[in-house]
């Protein structure tokens, strides 16, 4: 299984431009995953064992959560 690191995405805001065409077919996928950064709050555990949010310690934690997939064919067929 490839690490997410190392997939190849586009960011939901991302422009199908040329170049960005040109980087999709460069892959050979037949389908992008389509991302979002959404913040999660941070867990940390009480003294009684229980997980609760804490905000006012650091930042929430930016994660990619994915929400759709683009497929490469259908696309190609509107260009």
């Amino acid at each position: 299984m490839t690490p997410i690191n190392k997939v190849f995405m586009l960011n939901k805001h991302d422009k199908l431009d040329h170049d960005t065409m040109k980087l999709i077919y460069e892959t050979g996928h037949s389908r992008i995953p389509i991302y979002e950064d959404v913040e999660l709050p941070l867990m940390s555990k009480s003294p009684n064992g229980r997980e609760s949010t804490s905000s006012s310690i650091a930042k929430p934690r930016v994660v990619k959560k994915i929400v759709g997939v683009l497929l490469v064919k259908q696309v190609s067929v509107y260009l």
